[in-house]
């Protein structure tokens, strides 16, 4: 039953995940710090 649950959890996650990386019009704007922000998007992707 645990396995189970996680399985559903990680699955959603990833699936918001690549959602929001699919919303970059290129990968190079993943890179990109945005003004007052000390990540880009691609660092907080990969941690």
């Amino acid at each position: 039953m645990l396995i189970e649950t996680f399985v559903v959890l990680f699955t959603r996650d990833l699936k918001r995940l690549a959602q929001q990386i699919e919303a970059y019009p290129d990968e190079a704007g993943l890179w990109e710090l945005a003004p007052g922000i000390s990540n880009s998007a691609g660092i907080c992707a990969c941690t």
